[in-house]
């Protein structure tokens, strides 16, 4: 006979044990014995509610990012540097991504700038090799002794930390493609 319960889960996943409660679990149980009996919906049950505890991406909001992008599995899985397969299987509700892997997807479908900088074609060798502060790209005009003249923004010492040309080229590089791929990242709004 089918049941519905409430049922405490300790699931491992991603290195951890994972405790959390399935509200309304809807299994077989032995109407002789009153054993569970765990099967493949059941076990589907569960990953969604760990899905769900995690706060991680659901296959299905994957899908629909990936359409809204108008992205294919192959050239997302291509610039997030996973196998086509293993994408697959998140789509398919056979695996759980990590959770690093739920951040990646997060970013990477939540800004043009990532999906731009993690295109194999254009990335720059040095992306993420030097450490920018307060978009140190930019040359921010000098503060005005008029007060009224001020940038409303905040400025900030933007000397680079070596002080070397190369990094100042290589961030430029940086911007210039990122600002390619349709971002505004580095462009000052008047506020």
């Amino acid at each position: 006979m089918m049941a519905t319960i409430e049922y405490a889960a300790e699931v491992r996943h991603d290195g951890r044990l994972h405790t959390f409660t399935v509200p309304g679990l809807r299994l077989p149980v032995c109407g002789a014995c009153g054993e569970k009996v765990f099967t493949e919906d059941v076990d589907q049950q569960i990953n969604d509610a760990l899905r769900l505890h995690l706060k991680f991406l659901a296959p299905v909001q994957i899908r629909n990012a990936l359409k809204r992008l108008d992205l294919s599995q192959k050239e997302v899985a291509r610039r997030l540097g996973i196998a086509e397969e293993t994408l697959s299987r998140w789509l398919n509700e056979t695996q759980i991504q990590s959770r690093s892997m739920d951040n990646l997807l997060r970013v990477f479908l939540a800004f043009p700038q990532v999906r731009a900088a993690l295109c194999r074609e254009s990335q720059d060798s040095e992306l993420g090799m030097s450490d920018l502060v307060s978009q140190d790209c930019l040359v921010l005009p000098r503060e005005s002794a008029i007060p009224s003249e001020r940038p409303r923004y905040p400025t900030h010492n933007l000397s680079w930390p070596n002080g070397s040309s190369e990094t100042r080229i290589a961030c430029a590089r940086v911007q210039k493609m990122v600002q390619k791929g349709g971002s505004t990242w580095g462009v000052r709004s008047a506020r």
